[in-house]
């Protein structure tokens, strides 16, 4: 029955989604939309169509194939207009007019591994680190606001300005280890407006070779007689 109204919705010049949750074989529901239809709508649809997964949670975008890709290569993902219109058209290119489309549920998380000195006490040196972090957004410029609540890590500067199709440099301050043994700390980035965290792991380790040397306070001066 489904695939009968996906033929009738191709005859009208409509295309139809079929919405799955990552890892699932079934789809979890559908949306048939109009060409003139934008990504508002199309987000509203999902929404209804995939309720009982989402729980009245938002979601981040869509994921689909590029079938002009022969199915290689990273899934396209669909976050605003531009993207939609992109996956609209690659549905419409199909002689069935229709496409599969992943539910994305949050921003995947990045990881950088970062190398650190062992050392404790006060005077201890901060290490300045910079890390390259990529605009998620290909076509559009984006500011994203940097935070971390982790003591270990100082952020240089709250925000960084990314350009479309470009890096930018996130400059941060590290305290030495307390302790030789690894650990893990958390960067929020977060476009203004947006619910939505981008977070990047930072895996903390311990330099090759063991620590900093303990420092020594100056000695105590002696009382003028």
């Amino acid at each position: 029955v489904a695939r009968e109204r996906v033929k009738e919705a191709a005859a009208s010049g409509l295309c139809t989604f079929f919405v799955f949750a990552l890892g699932e074989e079934e789809s979890v529901g559908q949306i048939t939309m109009a060409s003139g239809e934008g990504w508002s709508v199309a987000r509203e649809r999902v929404k209804a169509a995939a309720a009982a997964v989402l729980r009245e949670r938002d979601f981040y975008g869509l994921a689909y194939v590029d079938a002009n890709k022969g199915g290689e290569g990273r899934p396209e993902l669909v976050r605003d207009e531009e993207e939609w219109r992109d996956c609209f058209a690659m549905a419409a290119s199909q002689a069935t007019r229709d496409l599969d489309v992943d539910l994305v549920l949050e921003p995947q998380p990045k990881t950088f591994k970062i190398t650190l000195p062992v050392g404790s006490g006060a005077g201890q040196t901060k290490k300045k680190k910079k890390i390259i972090y990529a605009n998620p957004y290909p076509r559009r410029a984006v500011t994203m606001r940097v935070s971390c609540l982790d003591d270990q890590v100082e952020v240089r500067e709250g925000k960084v300005d990314l350009e479309p199709g470009s890096r930018g440099d996130i400059v941060l301050k590290f305290a030495p280890l307390p302790t030789p043994e690894p650990r893990r700390a958390t960067l929020l980035l977060q476009e203004e407006g947006s619910p939505f965290v981008f977070p990047i792991h930072l895996e903390l380790v311990p330099v090759a070779g063991g620590g900093l040397p303990p420092v020594t306070p100056p000695p105590a001066r002696k009382a003028d007689p």
